[in-house]
């Protein structure tokens, strides 16, 4: 991803990720971006920094898609896990506030 001044080179926002490889990636009406990756972590980005947001302990597995509803809310499909983490758009958060799954949901890759 780049912030377009240096197509050679992604933005520094980005590079500071390290080994997170970003996934999927969605904007909020507010303008911040918010990005999985393959570390199953949730990560929103507002430009100048890359803060983590959820996932550290539990609630991503292969976290492949992505999306902000209409309800400000931010939704990951878990390609492995079979289910849709939910997470408050405001506050970021260890768990999600609800996973959405059962046995009709195998293999989300979109939201």
């Amino acid at each position: 991803m780049s912030d377009l001044t240096a197509a050679e080179k992604p933005a520094p926002v980005w590079t500071a990720l390290g080994e997170s490889a970003p996934w999927g990636l969605a904007f909020d009406p507010k303008g911040r971006a918010f990005c999985t990756t393959n570390q199953y972590r949730l990560f929103t980005v507002d430009g100048r920094a890359a803060k983590e947001w959820g996932g550290r302990k539990e609630g991503l597995k292969t976290p492949v898609g992505l999306a902000v509803g209409p309800d400000g809310r931010v939704y990951a499909a878990n390609l492995h896990g079979n289910t849709v983490s939910v997470w408050g758009g405001d506050a970021a958060s260890d768990s999600p506030a609800q996973v959405i799954g059962g046995a009709a949901m195998r293999g989300p890759m979109s939201v």
